[in-house]
């Protein structure tokens, strides 16, 4: 087995699906919403990005529109883990995602670990009133793709995070405001 595969298989991943272990995902996002502070979305987020799986959708909907890396990430489906309020997603064996919601200072530990499979590790930030509310509007635009593949449930859960979304992007710094 090749090192980067032996480092992303057994090294990151494994640590980081341990610390996501209290998290129950097989009752959908029950409950996490219930306090709706950006840990909760951090873990929301976690879950849509699971149940959406295809690089297709996971990718636009994070704000990446690159078709080279819809295509590089191939059928790989997005694994999804809540670390604080960032959310790392890895495509095996092609690529990792560290989304950042919020003002949380960045975890270069967990870039860095990412970084050491040797796999490409692109970044998506969501911290400011004009991002997170553009992320809702996406995830509010992806609910009939969630409603015909992943269920009405999924759909329903979705445009009720973007209409929180979009409520709670009121209280995150504009990106004109200088802090």
């Amino acid at each position: 087995m090749p090192l980067s595969q032996d480092v992303e298989q057994r090294g990151l991943w494994r640590d980081l699906s341990m610390l996501g272990a209290g998290v129950d995902w097989s009752a959908g996002p029950a409950d996490l919403l219930r306090g709706r502070g950006i840990e909760e979305y951090a873990r929301w987020l976690a879950w849509l990005l699971r149940v959406v799986r295809d690089p297709g959708h996971v990718l636009p909907l994070l704000g990446m529109d690159s078709p080279a890396a819809v295509q590089m990430c191939g059928a790989a489906p997005a694994e999804a883990l809540p670390v604080g309020a960032w959310v790392l997603v890895r495509f095996p064996g092609k690529a990792f995602v560290a989304v950042r919601l919020g003002g949380e200072p960045a975890l270069p530990h967990l870039i860095e670990r990412a970084a050491v499979t040797g796999l490409p590790v692109w970044r998506a930030r969501f911290n400011t009133r004009e991002s997170f509310d553009a992320l809702a509007q996406r995830i509010k635009a992806a609910c009939s793709f969630l409603a015909q593949h992943r269920g009405w449930e999924a759909a329903g859960v979705a445009a009720y995070f973007a209409l929180c979304a979009g409520a709670d992007a009121t209280g995150l710094a504009s990106e004109t405001d200088s802090a």
